[in-house]
């Protein structure tokens, strides 16, 4: 928290909750280092916060399940499909769409028109359809996230990933609450460790440390 006085206006500059670290704190993990590795920070992380841990072990025996989460897509396989959000009820959100289909789609200039289309637009713009999202995740897709997580599908543009990306992004979604669930999924034995593993160590791990 830092704060300052610049004449009659006073500011303040507030640690982003949609993280689970910091910079400062990142930093000092990194004083020292030869080598910033995100699977040692990741372990680190894990540590501190006791997601899929036994004690002071890994679940499973081992911090990184990456090995089981190769496998390819199988012949008439079908993904779960996502949830539908009423976007149309929603009076704002049609503002916004209409506001990027004059600035950005056909009706733009050539120099500010963009790719893709708004008419199959369904990602979450409340912290309601957010959570929708995440349950839908958890009860249709996290079992098999890990061992497909690598795999592409030209006919399914989701497979079996959580699509929670924008929510954490715009806080829609806390990190802690994401990890923590499916940290309570796995301990119920819904799900196997190298899927909940997986998926934890895209936002612990690979978030912050990217971050």
């Amino acid at each position: 928290l830092a704060r300052r006085e610049a004449g009659s206006v006073r500011w303040e500059v507030l640690e982003d909750t949609r993280f689970f670290t910091t910079p400062a704190a990142f930093a000092g993990w990194a004083e020292g280092r030869k080598q910033l590795r995100m699977e040692y920070f990741y372990r680190e992380q894990r540590r501190d916060t006791d997601l899929l841990m036994e004690g002071s072990e890994p679940a499973g025996g081992k911090f990184n399940h990456d090995h089981d989460n190769r496998e390819p897509i199988p012949d008439g396989f079908h993904a779960p499909p996502p949830p539908v959000h009423a976007h149309h009820e929603d009076a704002t959100t049609r503002e916004v769409l209409a506001l990027v289909a004059a600035r950005f789609g056909e009706q733009a200039s050539d120099k500010e028109r963009h790719f893709g289309s708004l008419e199959n637009f369904n990602w979450a713009v409340t912290r309601a359809q957010a959570r929708c999202d995440l349950t839908h995740f958890l009860d249709h897709c996290l079992a098999d996230f890990g061992r497909y997580q690598d795999a592409i599908e030209d006919s399914d543009p989701f497979l079996f990933h959580s699509r929670l990306s924008a929510a954490l992004n715009i806080g829609l979604l806390s990190p802690q609450e994401v990890c923590s669930a499916v940290d309570a999924a796995w301990r119920r034995g819904e799900v196997p460790i190298n899927s909940a593993e997986g998926f934890i160590r895209q936002i612990l791990g690979w978030r912050e440390y990217v971050r």
